[in-house]
């Protein structure tokens, strides 16, 4: 065998050790959702496509006429429509919403926790069905609605349960404000 040979043999090995690694690192990173997007939408800042991976702690923003899906495996997704801001986190058991603006549909199924958090509320889903709720901040005020399954809204001290087909408004609307069609 001649130098060059082992050589290009040593890169090679040293190569799929290399790939091998940032393999095992890779897959052991369970808690990620894959995201689908519509239009402009920004994930920590930068831009986000369809096929890329959201990592738990992450801020994701819509712009106008835009909407993404993050898509949670086992946990459910999370749907943001126009407009919305929110920082989400989860992991193998919850997914955790702070909603600051516009409007988040989450879906889990039975034995997943969702918390949405907005500045008036604390929405909570009945982890022993599957949920579908539409949490709203669009008008300055926290509009809950449940498609499936129940979740409790807190307002303070005050804590209510939602169910299929309700729906439930905290706080204020802000003057004259439309909401975004759903």
């Amino acid at each position: 065998m001649n130098f060059t040979t082992l050589r290009l043999i040593l890169f090679a090995a040293a190569f799929l050790v290399y790939s091998a690694d940032g393999f095992v690192v890779f897959a052991q990173q369970s808690s990620t959702g894959d995201l689908s997007v519509v239009g402009h939408v920004g994930v920590e800042g930068g831009k986000g496509e369809t096929g890329d991976l959201v990592f738990p702690d992450s801020r994701v923003h819509t712009a106008k006429r835009s909407s993404a899906v993050v898509s949670l495996g086992k946990l459910g997704r999370v749907e943001l429509t126009e407009s919305t801001t929110l920082f989400l986190t989860f992991d193998d058991e919850s997914i955790g919403i702070r909603l600051s603006s516009g409007a988040v549909v989450v879906e889990t199924l039975a034995g997943i926790l969702a918390t949405v958090s907005t500045k008036e509320a604390e929405i909570v889903s009945d982890t022993t069905v599957p949920t579908r709720f539409t949490v709203d901040v669009e008008c300055g005020n926290t509009i809950v609605i449940v498609d499936t399954g129940y979740v409790r809204v807190r307002d303070g001290d005050l804590e209510t349960l939602v169910g299929p087909g309700a729906q439930l408004s905290v706080g204020k609307a802000q003057g004259r404000c439309r909401r975004i069609a759903r």
